[in-house]
């Protein structure tokens, strides 16, 4: 079976049911709060999660330690290689901040000094250049100066579009930690460059989302409840203790990142019925009119505001990611910075989707989930890593009487053999090893099923699907990993009977529940 088995399914490649992650740039000025710390912290962790892509960060800051204090933070949360730029070409800079000198000088990075980093224009257009149309999240959580050189820049190295058609092109949405609503003056909007708000402002066409002061007021984040679950070798908690030694703090930034997270809608709502109205020292108006591009954050009648605070906590600590979590990886194996895979226009090859060309380099080992330790699983995907190979092939419910022989944890796939109870301890397993692989850079081709379990005409069985439930089976597949960025679906069979049939329902179900 397995020799023909292949060539069918490759054939039968399902693209990727990775939703794709919102590629997110953040714009912060990490030194007079500390709430952009937190910040920080929440991006790692939606990062994590796959629920984002961070990018790179942008340090709009006249604080000269601001932007090695953003390198530190990077280092501690392993993503030392995240592209980082500073505004430069300030006429002065001082060290104001009651935590960025610190942490600078207190936690290892690999940059010497502001001047060392790369400027804050070539970062924004390197990273937008690279990314496909209409994709990228701008997260600016201070002041606007370094948007607007973005807007005012020329054609460059990284693309022949000057800084508006750029942003054009490649923005999908702007959210903005900006403005007091309905009216008032508000520090991002009004100082230190109240013209950068004007200009930013008067030429942004995409859709811009004002999370205004009033929103984060209410929100107290940083208090002894964060104290108790955090790591005092973490920079975050030096931050907060150097800030105000963990009294609390307002979540001005934090609430604006958190609109980026699933939960946001349960807590947040976005009314675009109006615009803002700037004037020249940066103080603002909401305008109620007509739906337009512009939005801003309201509460949801009776939200709890302390539930939310919770739910921010979680998010600056990390919670809720599991051990082997994504990280980019530049190597022998996959770039996933590129983007999910999808099946070129003329159908005949895989592409990322920014449209880089994918070779699909596979090693079959179909038993992996059902008979290997983890020791062997680590040996075995770093052996295949370092030969250059970039997926491997696996099953979920393996050939070798996957249903009833327990994997090497003692755990079986289902209960009862039944496909609508899967046993949550297996599929841990499973998502654990789905994580080291990509860990790796590596793609997991995914069987969801050996052939035996829906039409025995040979191997162990037993048949346990039917028409009536493998589209179930396929949703809860599809619901469980469409935030992976590391897995192509494998669907197909060699054998007639129910599996034509059978296999068409899952692949429907799949491809809807993206």
């Amino acid at each position: 079976m397995k020799k023909r088995l292949i060539s069918v399914l490759v054939m039968l490649l399902l693209p990727l049911l990775v939703v794709a992650r919102q590629r997110v740039i953040v714009d912060t000025d990490i030194d007079s709060d500390v709430d952009d710390a937190g910040t920080l912290a929440m991006l790692y962790t939606l990062h994590k999660q796959h629920k984002i892509n961070l990018l790179g960060t942008i340090v709009t800051s006249d604080d000269p330690f601001a932007v090695t204090c953003v390198s530190a933070f990077n280092a501690y949360y392993g993503m030392g290689d995240l592209p980082l730029g500073f505004l430069k070409g300030q006429s002065f800079l001082k060290n104001h901040s009651r935590y960025t000198r610190q942490i600078s000088e207190e936690f290892p990075h690999d940059l010497p000094s502001w001047k060392d980093a790369e400027t804050a224009t070539n970062t924004y257009r390197k990273l937008l250049a690279g990314s496909p149309d209409h994709s990228v999240v701008i997260l600016t959580i201070g002041h606007l100066s370094s948007l607007q050189r973005l807007l005012q820049s020329p054609a460059d190295q990284y693309s022949h579009l000057n800084g508006k058609q750029l942003v054009e092109a490649k923005v999908k949405r702007w959210y903005c930690m900006g403005g007091l609503f309905p009216e008032g003056k508000e520090a991002n909007f009004s100082r230190p460059d109240p013209g950068a708000t004007v200009f930013c402002l008067a030429n942004w066409t995409k859709e811009v989302v004002f999370c205004g002061w009033e929103i984060g007021e209410r929100i107290i984040t940083g208090d002894l409840a964060l104290k108790a679950e955090l790591n005092p070798k973490n920079p975050m908690y030096r931050a907060y203790e150097l800030y105000n030694d963990f009294k609390g703090r307002a979540s001005w930034d934090q609430v604006t990142a958190f609109l980026l997270a699933d939960e946001a809608s349960h807590y947040l709502e976005l009314d675009n019925a109006g615009s803002c109205l700037l004037e020249a020292d940066g103080s603002n108006r909401w305008i109620s009119g007509k739906k337009g591009n512009q939005f801003i954050v309201r509460f949801r009648p009776e939200v709890n505001v302390k539930e939310l605070a919770g739910k921010i906590t979680d998010l600056m600590l990390g919670k809720n990611i599991l051990d082997y979590s994504y990280l980019p990886w530049v190597g022998k194996s996959v770039d996933f910075s590129h983007g999910p895979l999808a099946v070129s226009e003329n159908k005949r090859f895989l592409v990322h989707a920014d449209g880089t060309p994918f070779f699909y380099m596979g090693d079959t080992a179909w038993e992996l989930f059902h008979r290997l330790t983890e020791e062997e699983i680590d040996r075995y995907l770093e052996n295949r890593r370092e030969k250059g190979f970039n997926v491997i092939q696996a099953v979920i419910l393996a050939e070798l009487d996957g249903l009833n022989t327990p994997d090497r944890n003692g755990n079986r796939p289902l209960v009862n053999n039944d496909p609508a109870q899967p046993d949550e301890a297996y599929f841990n397993w499973v998502d654990r090893i789905i994580n080291k692989a990509a860990a790796k850079g590596l793609y997991m081709g995914l069987l969801p099923t050996w052939g035996d379990k829906v039409d025995k005409q040979w191997g162990i069985g037993p048949v346990i699907f039917n028409e009536r439930n493998i589209a179930g089976y396929g949703r809860f597949l599809a619901n469980r990993y469409k935030d992976y960025p590391n897995i192509i679906w494998i669907i197909g069979g060699d054998r007639n009977g129910a599996m034509p049939i059978c296999l068409s329902g899952m692949r429907w179900q799949m491809r809807s529940s993206r």
